[in-house]
């Protein structure tokens, strides 16, 4: 004789809730008139109706559709099996495949990265040579506003030429090895980084060849204030308050000074 605690549909070991039914089996009976689970339908939309026909993505084509694992509330999401280019296969979500965000398997990365490396042989010890650290920090002065020199540089339309800005290569052939204790500086002080107008200098000769140097000609010789200075053996400051109080060039320069008279 059957138990008559327990559920009277076969297979079903639940306690009785209402009469000879359990909880769920009762349940069923009052929703839709039978112990049988009920068939929902499907609202799950054809993928080539979600994908609108296209199965290339990228590097991408979509061959097949798997269904990951159940996320409770909301189902098991739908995973996409795709080939890319370099013929490996792997699971995307279909989102991200739709969305732009995953277009391959990352192979090409690599191969990006790569190129990327510098081929110039310009980094020793993993440490880069004071040539491309001189371009790469001409290209910075000119092109980039957040540059602490790019006022005085790109900022007064000081650029680098096509030839140099496309190619480190090109640059170190019209330059040339750094010489120590120098660094690049353009002869024209208003012109570009361009061959004919840059050479390596050293801090001395760069201190001469400045903007704000004031310089003064006298016959055919032009020099800095401080040069001629040095040349006539007086004080800078001297030679400058001459200057200040209306004196002309060539009695600036040509005048002993006080003590020399």
């Amino acid at each position: 004789m059957a138990n008559s605690t327990i559920c009277s549909v076969p297979d079903c070991d639940k306690p009785t809730y209402l009469g000879a039914l359990c909880a769920m089996h009762r349940t069923r009976i009052n929703r839709h008139g039978t112990t049988e689970p009920s068939v929902r339908k499907s609202n799950r939309k054809p993928l080539l109706v979600l994908l609108c026909g296209e199965t290339i993505f990228g590097d991408l084509t979509v061959i097949g559709e798997e269904d990951g694992n159940p996320v409770p509330g909301n189902g098991a999401p739908r995973l996409l099996m795709c080939r890319c280019v370099c013929g490996s296969e792997k699971l995307y979500p279909l989102g991200n495949v739709k969305r732009g965000l995953s277009k391959g398997c990352g192979c090409k990365r690599g191969k990006r990265v790569s190129d990327s490396k510098i081929r110039h042989g310009q980094s020793r010890n993993r440490q880069l040579t004071a040539e491309y650290r001189a371009w790469c920090h001409a290209i910075g002065r000119c092109e980039n506003p957040n540059d602490g020199a790019y006022s005085n540089y790109g900022g007064r339309g000081i650029s680098v030429c096509q030839r140099w800005r496309n190619s480190f290569e090109a640059f170190y052939e019209d330059m040339g090895p750094r010489p120590p204790a120098t660094s690049i500086d353009r002869i024209d002080v208003n012109g570009n980084y361009e061959p004919g107008n840059c050479r390596w200098a050293t801090k001395h000769t760069q201190d001469r060849n400045r903007r704000t140097n004031r310089m003064l000609t006298l016959g055919s010789e032009t020099m800095c204030l401080k040069d001629w200075a040095i040349k006539l053996g007086m004080q800078r400051t001297s030679l400058e308050r001459r200057l200040a109080k209306g004196w002309s060039v060539e009695e600036a320069l040509t005048i002993p000074p006080r003590g020399l008279r």
